[in-house]
């Protein structure tokens, strides 16, 4: 009889142990399935947003041109070389000599978080011509202020002015 006891004090431990081993099994995987359901939905947002972002893209997409439009009045450096170029081509244009140009210096911008870069440069021409250049300036794509301009009259009497410019080109 006192196996009996023995055996069922035994069996009895044993069933504890496993009750117990099984509790915590149990504990770990409700610990886990709460933890995927709440990655699931972690993906779910996700994938909303990128949803979201995918068609604001593809509305995005139909204003390319105007983009690249503001992109260019509106670049994100100052591109001194482009704005070289497109000064030398604009006094080309309008019958003036480009004498000297000075260097650029980058200065504190009006425009909201804009960049601003000051830059001298002299021209010889007629008064007509200068007229032209500089509007054909503040008509182009970057956005340009003319901020000084400054002349010496010619020393013979059908010679060229000498202009003095000083513009402050905008950059992002």
């Amino acid at each position: 009889m006192r196996h009996y006891i023995l055996y069922t004090a035994i069996l009895i431990t044993l069933s504890l142990l496993m009750i117990f081993l099984m509790f915590s099994k149990y504990q770990s995987l409700s610990l886990l399935k709460k933890n995927i359901a709440k990655n699931k939905q972690v993906l779910s947002h996700q994938e909303e947003y990128l949803d979201s972002l995918t068609k604001a893209s593809q509305r995005l997409k139909k204003y390319d041109e105007e983009m690249a439009k503001v992109e260019s009045a509106l670049p994100s450096s100052p591109s001194l070389p482009e704005l070289l170029n497109l000064i030398q081509n604009e006094s080309t244009q309008h019958n003036l000599s480009l004498k000297k140009i000075g260097s650029a210096i980058s200065v504190p911008s009006e425009i909201g978080m804009t960049k601003a870069t000051r830059l001298n440069f002299v021209v010889s021409g007629g008064y007509s011509d200068l007229k032209d250049f500089i509007s054909d300036l503040e008509n182009s794509a970057r956005l340009i202020d003319i901020e000084s301009i400054s002349f010496s009259s010619p020393k013979e009497k059908e010679g060229l002015f000498t202009f003095s410019i000083t513009i402050k080109v905008h950059s992002y």
